[in-house]
């Protein structure tokens, strides 16, 4: 019944707010406009309050371009370089999984299941780590999903919850998000999806200034 509101597409786009506190960084109202060729490059364009382009990034399975308007420089960094900002082990798939609201690290092998007349819970377990789901009893939508690392010596864990269901098309769309990340510091990032857009054609403008700065 989970795997039934699977979201399955070729393209996605939307524009997000973003509210993100990291150690001692925190950005507040910072829009985002994702776009995603599916197994094949996420793109994002950050902007704070003033709507002036900050950033644009193209990840791609195995790397990560990254322009800087406000510093003028542009970066090439492995994939290796996201898990490192984010401090979970995601590989291009969960990310883009991630990011359309399909469930992370959800396997068949399931287990501990528990039912409440409002909630349902049962773990998925890993070579590297447990899952623990929630999803609301009535139509098995995610409800929130705990992923903590089996190694001890990390003690590294992230709490996803979904709401705010929006029907797009005939697929469930979780537009609110709050992603809760423990390890050596605590992260955590508010999002709000609208204007989301589902097969429809999308580009990746990615020019960079010769002017520019590589990093």
């Amino acid at each position: 019944k989970v795997a039934a509101h699977h979201i399955d597409f070729h393209t996605f786009s939307a524009k997000a707010k973003i509210d993100f506190v990291s150690g001692n960084d925190s950005q507040q109202g910072i829009s985002a406009y994702v776009r995603i060729q599916k197994d094949s490059a996420i793109w994002i364009s950050v902007r704070p309050l003033l709507g002036i382009e900050l950033a644009r990034v193209l990840i791609t399975p195995d790397s990560i371009r990254i322009i800087n308007y406000f510093k003028k420089m542009v970066a090439v960094r492995s994939f290796g370089y996201l898990q490192q900002i984010v401090n979970i082990l995601y590989d291009f798939s969960t990310l883009q999984d991630l990011i359309v609201g399909n469930p992370v690290y959800f396997s068949d092998s399931v287990s501990e299941v528990q039912q409440t007349p409002s909630v349902v819970s049962f773990v998925c377990t890993g070579n590297d780590y447990i899952n623990r789901f929630n999803v609301f009893a009535d139509f098995y939508l995610l409800q929130e999903n705990k992923l903590t690392d089996t190694d001890s010596a990390h003690h590294r864990s992230c709490d996803l919850t979904y709401g705010d269901y929006k029907q797009i098309d005939s697929l469930q769309f979780p537009s609110r998000r709050k992603i809760f990340v423990s390890d050596k510091k605590v992260t955590q990032i508010l999002i709000e999806f609208n204007k989301v857009d589902m097969n429809e054609p999308v580009s990746f403008p990615f020019p960079v200034s010769s002017r520019y700065l590589k990093e």
